[in-house]
């Protein structure tokens, strides 16, 4: 990795690890690691080893390209994404219930669209 992937592998794995509200002393720890390691490729000044790259992916529940690269195909699933993620809007952080409220608006949308067809 270039030092620009770097930085960018390094700012996916500090959000997905937030998301899943894991410290870095955490997330280390149940992949075998120090929590060294994990700052410094947050930082993006150290990068893993492949065995470290797939223990990262397992226990953040992505596959590895997510970790590795910003287009992969499973995160642009919306239903994957309302679901796994806190949302904002504007800084806003999103309610469950607005979340639902979409769902229920990207049905909407997905079955008027069929019916047109």
């Amino acid at each position: 990795m270039n030092a620009e992937e770097k930085r960018e592998f390094g700012d996916r794995l500090r959000r997905l690890r937030r998301e899943k509200k894991m410290s870095a002393r955490d997330l280390a720890r149940s992949i075998g690691a120090a929590e060294s390691s994990i700052i410094h490729y947050e930082n993006g000044t150290r990068e893993p080893s492949m065995e470290r790259l797939v223990a990262l992916s397992k226990r953040l529940d992505v596959p590895i390209d997510y970790l590795i690269s910003d287009s992969p195909s499973e995160y642009k699933n919306m239903r994957r994404i309302l679901e796994s993620m806190d949302l904002t809007y504007d800084g806003k952080k999103l309610t469950k219930e607005q979340i639902e409220q979409l769902k229920k608006f990207l049905l909407f949308l997905i079955h008027s669209e069929e019916k047109e067809n």
